[in-house]
C-alpha cells in the first residue's frame, strides 16, 4: 500500500533518538551531511555532503526538528567523478540553528 507502521519502545535513558526512512537504490544512496566551523575565527560554516555521484541534494535546517526549511536556496550537485561536494558559507553571529539535513533533490 506504500505505508508502513513501526513501533519502537521508548529508550530507558529517555534521550532523544533520530531515525529516517530512505528511498530505495533507484534514488541513490542516502546522503550524509557534515557541518563544521572553519576559518581563523571559526566564522565560516563548511557543509560536506557525501552521496551518489551526479545527484543533487538540498540542505534543510530546523530549530524544532518538526518544521524543515531550505537552508540554502540552491541544490548541491555531487560531481560525476566524486562522492562528495563541499560548500563554505559565512556564519552570522545572530543565526539560530537546531539541526541540518541533506535530502535527495534531483537524480541525474
Amino acid at each position: 500500500s506504500g505505508f508502513a507502521n513501526l513501533s519502537l519502545p521508548l529508550p530507558l535513558d529517555r534521550l532523544p533518538k533520530f531515525w529516517r526512512a530512505v528511498r530505495p537504490d533507484d534514488f541513490g544512496i542516502a546522503p550524509t551531511l557534515r557541518v563544521s566551523a572553519v576559518g581563523p575565527n571559526r566564522d565560516f560554516m563548511q557543509l560536506t555532503i557525501e552521496g551518489t555521484p551526479g545527484f543533487t541534494y538540498r540542505v534543510e535546517a530546523t530549530t524544532d526538528l518538526i518544521n524543515w526549511n531550505l537552508f540554502i536556496p540552491f541544490g548541491l550537485t555531487i560531481p560525476p567523478n566524486s562522492t562528495r561536494v563541499v560548500l563554505g558559507l559565512p556564519i552570522s553571529r545572530n543565526s539560530r540553528f537546531g539541526a541540518f539535513r541533506a535530502v535527495t533533490s534531483v537524480a541525474p
